[in-house]
């Protein structure tokens, strides 16, 4: 975004959303959401080119491919499920109580001014509504918990906050979803996916957090390239990203289907100690509003991941998106289940009094006479079902 100076009085700009592209310096932004307004101004003290800047992420980008980070701001997509779900405001100012991962606690905005100073140095001023709630960070109760899995490994969490749902699912859910995942997709269909993201491992991970919409994290495991000596020639990696479910016990389960072919789900210990890899050197468990920021976790661009990534990362989300599950809606998977479709719409429509539903045959259970039953059953032998 490119910030201009804007030297007469203009109506202000209301914005459909909380990203701001090529911001007008001294200009008015406006926000609506539920009768309320934030305000929103640019102030600076020499020339800045800003792409956009996001305020539900508090992140911005220059042209120069240079990020802006303000800690005051919090995602939504990084708060637990049960918060998405409230008609929170677009944009949240986010309080710690200055000790780490202790209780934050979350504002709804009033008005913003955001000045650039010399040498990229910013300061921001708000006016804020009272206290919507508080939320306490789960950080430091991940790393303890976690380095006791893989205590030879140093665990580190990111300097973003961690929200966890307290409505965790429990193990038999998830292992059934992975099953079903991988029924929808061969290893084939998996190989193929795996070449339309090479490399981008880290965005197949969001892109399947994004599309099961269950409680998880992000997890990075890092490696010294030279460690990959003894291994596989053309597999050394700098990192590598999967996505981490939560049970009710608090066990984690990796979910990664792509790299190994998985048939399971893995405990963090598995994932880390491979046979085919090094021991990693660290990993990092993070928010899921982390995508691309792979050294601190600390860049949450879920919000509006599509609209400001480059071609690649979204090219490679749209694919894994548009093929790991079935397209609604589906063809019928024989011309019997087409059949049974349609015939149990017309007698729905046509002889309510009579249907009640199918037997474990397939067959109509009907209240109707046998010379009714005996007619189905013909219909049925000329369709080729019995």
């Amino acid at each position: 975004m490119n910030i201009r100076k804007n030297t007469e009085k203009i109506e202000p700009t209301f914005l459909k959303d909380s990203i701001i592209w090529s911001p007008i310096l001294n200009h008015e932004y406006r926000i609506q959401y539920q009768q309320k307004e934030i305000s929103i101004y640019f102030r600076s003290d020499n020339n800045i080119n800003f792409e956009y800047f996001d305020f539900a992420s508090g992140m911005g980008k220059t042209f120069k491919n240079k990020t802006a980070n303000f800690k005051y701001f919090i995602s939504k997509k990084s708060l637990p499920q049960s918060y998405q779900a409230l008609s929170l405001p677009p944009i949240m100012f986010i309080n710690n109580d200055c000790r780490q991962d202790q209780f934050h606690t979350i504002f709804s905005t009033k008005r913003i001014e955001i000045t650039s100073r010399i040498n990229n140095n910013f300061s921001i001023s708000m006016t804020c509504d009272a206290s919507k709630f508080s939320i306490k960070s789960n950080n430091q109760e991940i790393q303890q918990r976690y380095q006791k899995v893989v205590p030879k490994i140093p665990i580190i969490t990111g300097k973003y906050p961690i929200f966890l749902d307290s409505n965790k699912p429990n193990f038999s859910y998830l292992e059934k979803m992975y099953n079903d995942l991988l029924r929808f997709n061969e290893e084939d269909k998996l190989k193929l996916q795996y070449n339309d993201s090479e490399s981008l491992c880290h965005v197949r991970a969001h892109a399947l957090h994004h599309l099961l919409a269950l409680p998880a994290v992000k997890v990075y495991k890092f490696w010294d390239f030279y460690d990959w000596k003894n291994y596989v020639d053309d597999k050394a990696w700098i990192f590598h990203c999967a996505i981490m479910f939560i049970d009710e016990n608090n066990q984690g389960w990796i979910c990664d289907p792509w790299v190994g072919l998985n048939k399971k789900l893995l405990t963090l210990k598995e994932w880390a100690y491979r046979n085919d890899e090094p021991t990693p050197t660290k990993i990092m468990i993070t928010s899921p509003a982390i995508i691309n920021d792979i050294i601190d976790g600390e860049e949450a661009e879920a919000s509006h991941f599509l609209r400001t990534s480059s071609k690649d990362t979204s090219d490679a989300f749209q694919a894994i998106a548009t093929s790991i599950f079935p397209n609604n809606p589906e063809k019928p998977l024989s011309i019997k289940s087409f059949i049974h479709s349609f015939l149990k719409k017309s007698l729905q429509e046509g002889a309510k009094n009579k249907l009640i539903g199918f037997n474990d045959n397939g067959l109509f259970k009907s209240k109707s006479s046998q010379k009714t039953k005996e007619s189905n059953a013909k219909n049925y032998k000329m369709c080729g079902i019995l």
